[in-house]
């Protein structure tokens, strides 16, 4: 029987391939603090996302339910607002709930059941009344390779330097002024404060997700000429890819030693965020509340980082976009058992064994899961595609792509790269038919029962004025900084 955790910390980064810490085997990037927690608890092996996009995958995590039952299928639209999530549920059992870092809702305060929040925003109009932004304006400071990286406006007027380097350029922000120093600060300051009252926190970083601009310190040690890329890079994009989506870089323009410079930016922030993971940890250990608190450790979705000569996501749903890493210490664990679990599993999964480890039924129209998922032949994501859905099914050996256009079809046994289609081949029929299947009466019968949200965020009259004072200092900034071409090349000379 799990024991019921004192206290549970929800730790999540932002478009982390799940190859990409040293659980996962990476040899390269350095993660001390993950590789200590994995050997503390279990480390899931097939954990996969619902949706390989940051707010409907942000979104089933907390509420249990697939995107095409919560209804939020874009990075620009909400959920009902009656609609039971984690912290609530975790709320109203006793605990007091908070979060510090990126949530990505809509509206970007959006009722989820947290007490406080603390949060760090990266796209939309969350940037303009987050409260890290609140932070730089305070400071007179601007996170200017990430408006060029995340804002239309200034991406259209970015520097030829930004292109070339498919956003990996020198950091902007002196050093403690970037997000994940700010998350990582905040968080250890909530969690030093924990006493006997039982916690739930969830730490929400944003990187390692775009633009790769890392501290130097960070970048400093790693060294883009040692990177060893990793499985399933091609010298080409295939056809079949490229005219799917040319990427928000262009893919067929992303080099070798380009995509090895853009790895070691890449391990560079996943080390940062390790780091600051540790400090969660060691003040855990310290305040002897370790034992007694449930970890868990995810990211919303992957990246391809070199995957087929791509970049980021926005593709086909490869392993490496919806495969997510997924570590989770139990309270009472702490002594060096942990164990590699192989069964397929994804972040419903987690939001249902979370709930019944600390005793909380799951709320009505959540999907009923028994602990035991070993026997489970597939797993199910999704994704929207110019308003079209297309998905995945996925078991141990196959995979099957499913949208109005296409049908794919991968034996990932001697094809673990996904670039041989065999739909269509008569000695496949009774797998794929078993899989489409599958597929029809997961989505037939678990269909949503509740409106969806109209895309216009709710905002106050006070939000709307902050937003406008906020986007006004910042475009001035912006405005400034972009006459100095040479300061983007060279931070210090600004």
């Amino acid at each position: 029987m799990k024991r019921k955790p004192k206290h549970i910390l929800y730790l999540v980064a932002d478009e982390l391939r799940a190859d990409c810490i040293g659980p996962y085997g990476n040899m390269q990037v350095h993660t001390p603090a993950l590789d200590g927690l994995a050997e503390d608890g279990q480390t899931y092996e097939n954990a996969f996302c619902t949706f390989p996009v940051c707010t409907p995958s942000r979104y089933s995590m907390m509420t249990g339910l697939y995107a095409y039952q919560h209804r939020c299928l874009d990075n620009s639209t909400g959920i009902p607002a009656d609609l039971p999530t984690l912290p609530q549920l975790l709320r109203r059992h006793g605990y007091r709930t908070g979060a510090v870092g990126k949530l990505h809702c809509n509206p970007p305060r959006q009722e989820l059941g947290f007490e406080w929040t603390l949060l760090a925003e990266q796209c939309g109009e969350g940037r303009y009344e987050d409260d890290y932004h609140r932070f730089l304006q305070e400071r007179g400071l601007v996170d200017a390779v990430d408006m060029m990286d995340q804002c239309e406006e200034w991406r259209n007027k970015a520097p030829r330097e930004y292109w070339d380097n498919f956003g990996n350029l020198p950091p902007q922000l002196p050093e403690g002024g970037d997000s994940t120093s700010w998350i990582g600060e905040n968080a250890l300051r909530k969690v030093e404060q924990w006493g006997e009252e039982s916690q739930f926190l969830m730490v929400s970083f944003i990187k390692p997700h775009h633009p790769f601009d890392a501290p130097d310190a960070w970048r400093e040690r790693y060294r883009p000429e040692e990177m060893t890329l990793l499985p399933g890079w091609t010298e080409r994009v295939s056809e079949r890819d490229y005219e799917r989506d040319q990427g928000y870089f262009d893919h067929a323009l992303l080099s070798r030693d380009t995509l090895k410079q853009i790895l070691a930016s890449y391990y560079a922030s996943i080390t940062q965020i390790d780091f600051w993971i540790g400090r969660l940890i060691d003040a855990l250990k310290e305040k002897g509340l370790y034992e007694d608190t449930m970890i868990l450790f995810t990211a919303d979705h992957g990246d391809y980082m070199g995957f087929h000569h791509m970049l980021l996501k926005c593709n086909r749903m490869y392993d490496p976009v919806v495969r997510v890493p997924l570590v989770v210490k139990e309270a009472g664990n702490s002594a060096g058992n942990g164990r590699r679990e192989k069964e397929l599993y994804n972040h419903l999964d987690l939001f249902s064994d979370l709930l019944h480890t600390c005793n909380i039924p799951l709320p009505e129209g959540a999907p009923r899961r028994t602990t035991d998922k070993a026997g489970r032949k597939f797993i199910f994501s999704q994704q929207q595609v110019e308003g079209k859905p297309e998905y995945m099914v996925r078991s141990q050996t196959h995979k099957l792509l499913l949208s109005e256009q296409e049908t794919l079809l991968f034996d990932l046994r001697d094809d673990p790269l996904e670039q041989e289609n065999r739909y269509g081949q008569e000695t496949y029929r009774p797998i794929w038919e078993e899989m489409q299947n599958a597929l029809w009466k997961q989505v037939l019968f678990h269909a949503p029962s509740v409106p969806c949200r109209d895309k216009t965020p709710i905002y106050t009259a006070q939000d709307l004025a902050i937003i406008h004072e906020r986007r006004t200092y910042f475009d001035q900034k912006m405005t400034i900084y972009m006459k100095n071409e040479d300061s983007i090349k060279n931070p210090e000379k600004r």
